[in-house]
């Protein structure tokens, strides 16, 4: 999906409001089968693409007792 007046970019220069859709997005296509595959590959993501943004470091902690409840 590419929004009216959107050109393709790649993810680094996107706003962090276009980073969270995007994410959204993605989780909403793997959330139906998160099984270990699946969240190793989200956990990934995280950690390659919004774990660290311009040299700082985010803490991100996925705690899988907490999902589903």
């Amino acid at each position: 999906v590419m929004p009216p007046k959107k050109s393709w970019k790649n993810i680094s220069n996107l706003s962090g409001g276009e980073k969270f859709f995007d994410f959204g997005i993605r989780m909403d296509e793997t959330d139906a089968a998160l099984d270990f595959r699946n969240v190793s590959i989200v956990a990934n993501i995280i950690k390659e693409r919004i774990y660290k943004i311009h040299d700082q470091t985010k803490s991100v902690t996925i705690d899988s007792h907490e999902i589903g409840k």
